[in-house]
């Protein structure tokens, strides 16, 4: 009876700890194994290195917790035919042993599979730095089996091993910090357009240059003091011999600083600084880098055949970062783009009227003077 138990207690309690480091180990989530390896922790390094190749822990652990089952399953049944047979002889023997074998598999479903299971995935932050020790003393101590196996499972795979967060699955994430009260609102905002920023063009978040306010690089400086339109921006485009020949760009404050210095005669042109270029088709993401890189606050924006499309100025990308309009006290129009969009449509309105009109004319003359004619 004793060695009965003894069976018993080990096939459950191996499983036990075997079910309980399996289910911890697939609950771990990259971004606290490397919280902990940063940390500076043993286990944080133990457990980076088991995540890199999560194939050898589970390998491992299979590998143990099959074995328990199978001796303890070996072991359950001889002992309780020996101890059937002692006390009451070989009747019934064969049902004694086929009872112990359904009590057993139940044993094990409730007690080593269900139980630590779900132990597992809702502690497993607490059972990891103790599942990152044990992990690594069976590796080392069934490593002959995880070479075998290996070998095995790299037939199958081909030896390919990825492991890569997508876009998606991170967007996801921050839905799901959301959804539990991480992180609020806005936080999850910025967070999905952050992860998005590289999909979105410039020519979607761009100023159109038909609303862009753009200065002649010949208008002297005290000519701009009285337009009360151009001194509404901080930092204006500078043009040469049209919209498309972009010179630079003039800061507000070297127009005032001139105006204060009584040179009013100074041109534009000889105040404005090297504006750089981004195209249309790149991303925001890339020309937030130009901003931040740079160290500038308005970038030009050029077509594929090298026209000018607009301006794109860093309060674009970071409206376009936070999902919201950034308005100020003198800001008449919120949207640059809609305001383009509606003139837009004003000018087509206006032309189908003018060419209506002429039309119209046409038929007019047409029919004057045929019936000219008809009077003949």
């Amino acid at each position: 009876m004793f060695w009965l138990m003894v069976y018993l207690a080990l096939a459950l309690g191996i499983s036990f700890i075997c079910s309980l480091l399996e289910a911890t180990m697939l609950s771990m989530t990259p971004a606290y194994v490397e919280m902990q390896f940063h940390g500076g922790k043993r286990a944080g390094r133990l457990l980076r290195r088991l995540q890199q190749r999560i194939d050898r822990p589970l390998i491992a652990i299979l590998t143990l917790n099959t074995i328990a089952n199978t001796f303890g399953a070996m072991g359950v049944g001889t002992q309780v035919y020996k101890v059937w047979t002692t006390n009451f002889g070989t009747g019934f023997v064969g049902r004694a042993v086929a009872i112990s074998s359904g009590l057993l598999t139940l044993g094990i479903l409730v007690f080593s599979e269900i139980i630590p299971k779900t132990l597992g995935a809702v502690s497993w932050k607490r059972v990891a730095p103790t599942f990152a020790y044990i992990a690594t003393g069976l590796i080392y101590l069934l490593f002959p089996f995880i070479l075998l196996f290996e070998w095995l499972s790299g037939l199958i795979s081909y030896g390919r091993y990825q492991q890569k967060t997508s876009l998606e699955e991170l967007m996801q994430i921050a839905l799901i910090g959301k959804r539990e009260g991480t992180l609020v609102d806005r936080e999850s905002k910025v967070i999905m357009n952050l992860l998005k920023l590289r999909k979105i063009k410039v020519a979607d978040v761009m100023t159109p240059r038909n609303v862009v306010t753009m200065l002649a690089r010949t208008m002297p400086v005290s000519q701009i003091a009285n337009d009360e339109s151009a001194l509404r921006y901080s930092r204006l485009p500078v043009y040469g011999q049209g919209v498309d020949d972009i010179v630079g760009v003039v800061h507000r404050y070297d127009i005032f600083k001139a105006i204060c210095a009584g040179k009013g005669d100074m041109t534009v042109g000889e105040l404005c600084s090297e504006i750089h270029a981004v195209p249309e088709l790149g991303s925001v993401s890339n020309a937030l880098d130009e901003f931040i890189g740079r160290r500038e606050h308005i970038l030009l924006v050029m077509d594929e055949y090298g026209g000018v499309s607009g301006i794109l100025t860093l309060e674009d990308a970071i409206e376009t970062l936070l999902g919201i309009e950034i308005v100020d006290e003198y800001d008449e129009v919120e949207d640059m783009r809609m305001l383009a969009l509606r003139l837009g449509k004003k000018r087509r309105n206006r032309m189908l009227g003018i060419l209506s009109n002429s039309i119209q004319n046409k038929n007019n003359s047409r029919t004057k003077t045929n019936s000219n004619y008809s009077d003949e």
